[in-house]
């Protein structure tokens, strides 16, 4: 097998690397991050172009990257198409996807332009929920192209809303209070300053589901057949207790669960089968629900692309601390389901930068250290070699992953912590282990977990 890895950020390069550890055949394509990417496309943003240089040079000295157009130009000239495995970062290089498509290229993970509207237009999303998911509610919400007139709406009633941009614009604001007041204030506050971001592509106004409890179970399938499925559970803040900024899944767990449980039913109906009988070679749905009072409401789609951090919680589960991240894929492709362990468990490493009460972006070079024994249990995503030493890359604060497995939760979670003990950084931040394994505050991963028991 041969692997053609499409690379638009950083999040597959571990996965790129464990392969050419293994002595797979790994190739590696870079892609501009402007949206809608063609070959030969030369306009890129400023904005895009720094974060493209920070980007591009992670990696560098362990592996060999080529651009885009290279790439594309080479893999014209193939013949055996069935040799090749094809994986895509991110839903967003559909363009690319649909280009490779028509060569014949139809083994790997391949995300079309279907997958990237139903997590872009989340009132597509809706849309398709209402009519197909009998089981899941979707919130009451309101559709606006001009600031004035949702700003009109906040005020209005005391309904709180969570705020979310359609498309590339706007950033999505979910007030921590549960008073209206407050909420108000902010999100007129938000509309405001950013008039210019919310009215590019309109923006939503939903109404906030007090108390709600979120969980996103997926589903893999390979050729249109379900593989496996767990139920993810992540902890987004970056300070204990769920407090803080949100930076993606600080905290991870994956449950494996069985393919009819109940909650895929509710996640799942048979629509989500038929697209996926469309769908050549890998294919990932993964439906964000939140849980109140025993009824499912719908938050997001994030289909045809990983979960990241939750994608390396899962490659953990199929051979902890003896990867072959190879196996993972083969077993995937012969429609064998690579899950072993019933819970993986992945923790954020964060590169923070500063002294007492300043904060700096965060820098790069500074050296990474670890022992052997965890190599097949991190996964790092901006790093370079410089010399002889392995050192972060900057312009991000968050560098990698640390992942376990276990049957039982608690002893995942004790093994990745011992893990972390292993690898030493100067900046290093993560989230606690007496924070991981807390009932202290209602939506603590294992108080989640335990809320929707009866459903896995």
């Amino acid at each position: 097998m041969k692997y053609v890895f499409f690379v638009d950020q950083c999040y597959s390069y571990p996965m790129i690397k464990h392969l050419l550890d293994e002595g797979q055949d790994v190739s590696i394509a870079t892609v501009p991050s402007s949206s809608n990417y063609m070959p030969g496309d030369t306009e890129e943003s400023s904005s895009d172009k720094k974060e493209d240089d920070i980007n591009f040079s992670c990696y560098d000295g362990l592996v060999t990257k080529t651009n885009v157009d290279t790439m594309v130009e080479t893999l014209k000239n193939v013949t055996n198409k069935e040799d090749y495995f094809i994986f895509f970062e991110g839903n967003e290089m559909y363009p690319l996807v649909e280009v490779l498509i028509k060569m014949g290229f139809t083994q790997g993970l391949l995300p079309t332009s279907l997958y990237n509207r139903l997590e872009k237009d989340r009132d597509l999303g809706k849309k398709i929920v209402q009519k197909f998911y009998k089981d899941v509610i979707v919130a009451e919400k309101f559709i606006f192209s001009k600031v004035d007139e949702g700003i009109k709406k906040v005020q209005e009633g005391n309904d709180v809303f969570v705020l979310k941009g359609n498309g590339d614009f706007g950033d999505t604001i979910v007030p921590r209070t549960d008073n209206p007041e407050i909420a108000k204030k902010l999100l007129t506050n938000m509309l405001d300053r950013y008039k210019a971001d919310y009215e590019k592509q309109g923006f939503v106004l939903e109404k906030k589901i007090l108390g709600g409890l979120e969980v996103s179970p997926t589903i893999v399938f390979w050729n249109g057949k379900p593989v496996y499925s767990v139920a993810e559970f992540e902890s987004k803040e970056i300070g204990a207790g769920n407090i803080g900024v949100m930076k993606g899944g600080n905290l991870v767990v994956s449950v494996r669960t069985d393919l009819n449980c109940k909650l895929n039913q509710i996640a799942f109906p048979e629509v989500i089968y038929k697209l996926a009988e469309r769908q050549p070679g890998f294919a990932i749905y993964d439906a964000g629900l939140l849980y109140k009072d025993d009824k499912f409401y719908f938050l997001e789609y994030c289909g045809m692309r990983p979960g990241y951090d939750s994608i390396y919680a899962q490659i953990a589960m199929s051979q902890d601390r003896k990867l072959s991240l190879n196996d993972y894929f083969t077993d995937i492709m012969k429609g064998k389901s690579p899950i072993k362990n019933k819970y993986g468990v992945a923790i954020r490493l964060f590169n923070i930068e500063g002294d007492r009460e300043k904060t700096h972006d965060a820098k790069s070079d500074r050296v990474l250290l670890w022992d052997e024994s965890v190599n097949d249990n991190l996964f790092l995503y901006r790093i370079k070699k410089l010399e002889s030493d392995i050192v972060v890359v900057g312009g991000f604060d968050f560098f990698g992953v640390m992942t376990a497995a276990g049957d039982t939760m608690e002893k995942a979670v004790d093994d990745v912590y011992k893990r972390i003990a292993m690898l030493s950084f100067e900046r290093l931040y993560y989230r606690p282990k007496f924070d991981f394994l807390s009932t202290e505050y209602p939506n603590s991963i294992p108080n989640r977990l335990k809320a929707v028991e009866k459903y896995l």
